[in-house]
């Protein structure tokens, strides 16, 4: 009965923990749709980037440009996301 007990107990925290862990988080301009040169809701931070029309699927991609080392690389941020 004790294993029992503790097999549900286990797969019900498991379950609860699993289903908390896995809520979306909304990101601003997800698809890049927005936006001219750079996407709306988007810094670029560290060099270059721009935006290119160029992707297999819907909405538009980044391009980004740098040497690939340490503070010689670029990066696009967004604003801090609600968790």
């Amino acid at each position: 009965m004790y294993r029992v007990s503790f097999l549900l107990t286990a797969i019900l925290c498991a379950v609860l923990l699993g289903s908390a862990h896995a809520q979306p988080v909304p990101v601003p301009n997800a698809s890049f749709e927005e936006g001219d040169t750079t996407p709306d809701g988007w810094t670029l931070l560290g060099g270059e980037g721009s935006l290119s029309d160029a992707v297999g699927g819907s909405g538009r991609s980044i391009v980004l440009t740098g040497s690939g080392v340490i503070n010689g690389f670029s990066h696009f941020r967004t604003q801090n996301l609600p968790l």
